[in-house]
């Protein structure tokens, strides 16, 4: 069972969307709220970095959600100031539907 003393982070879903032109072109990428959620922070081990090939430090984090069947590796998380890409999702728990790890990569700072 998984104890809601994890979850002590507020993080920020949001979609990624691009808006166009007047000639119908990409113009710039926007970002839309999908949620708000109660979240925590996972390190990452040695090994795992290893079993990644990682030759230097990365910026890989790991964030614990509750399950949530609407996340995609189309979104991005914004937590602390910074804009994370999720690259994996990972379901875990009694039936894979308990709770989420969040595999994402530190991408930019926030203004």
């Amino acid at each position: 069972m998984l104890t809601c003393g994890k979850l002590d982070q507020r993080l920020t879903i949001k979609r990624k969307g691009t808006t166009l032109n007047s000639y119908g072109e990409p113009d710039h990428q926007t970002l839309e709220v999908v949620a708000v959620v109660w979240g925590g922070i996972q390190s990452i081990t040695p090994t795992e970095r290893f079993a990644a090939g990682a030759d230097q430090a990365t910026n890989l984090t790991k964030f614990l959600v509750r399950y949530r069947n609407d996340l995609s590796e189309e979104q991005v998380i914004e937590y602390d100031g910074w804009r994370y890409d999720i690259t994996g999702l990972q379901p875990l728990g009694q039936r894979n539907r308990e709770y989420l790890t969040i595999f994402a990569n530190r991408n930019e700072k926030i203004q």
